[in-house]
């Protein structure tokens, strides 16, 4: 397998998105981990996992989109680090499942964040921790 891994500002916040682009199967994966926006565009499959083709044998594609509601980065003492999009608007729950999530032992704390989009201002606003930062300022520093 090969692909392409790139960095690009976020269309929705402004923050880093990563995206992985496969050369072998043309499926492109998009996320930023400031606001959790995700645009994935993949091979179309049936419920078994089989690809779907049309009528000529080619293969089908769909996109996949998530609007950046917000993003939790969790990360561990040993430095890996897990990223979800929240795949809807902020809610108080979300919060309390992360911050009890920030007990568990091998957790560090000071590495992890919460955030959320604020649909009023148009911004990504921290729920918990540091907001990763914008794709301007992050790229001004490499």
């Amino acid at each position: 397998m090969s692909s392409c891994i790139d960095y690009i500002k976020c269309e929705h916040c402004g923050g880093v998105c990563l995206t992985e682009f496969d050369c072998n199967t043309f499926e492109e994966y998009s996320f930023c981990e400031r606001c959790g926006m995700v645009n994935n565009y993949k091979i179309s499959r049936d419920e078994k996992g089989n690809i779907i083709r049309d009528e000529n044998g080619k293969v089908q594609y769909k996109t996949e989109t998530l609007e950046g509601f917000g993003c939790i980065g969790l990360y561990s003492k040993t430095g890996l680090g897990l990223l979800s999009p929240l795949e809807k608007p902020f809610e108080e729950s979300e919060k309390g499942y992360f911050l009890g999530e920030l007990n568990n032992p091998d957790i560090e704390p000071e590495k992890c964040y919460f955030t959320r989009w604020d649909s009023d201002t148009n911004q990504v606003v921290s729920v918990y921790g540091e907001i990763p930062p914008l794709y301007d300022d992050e790229m001004k520093e490499t």
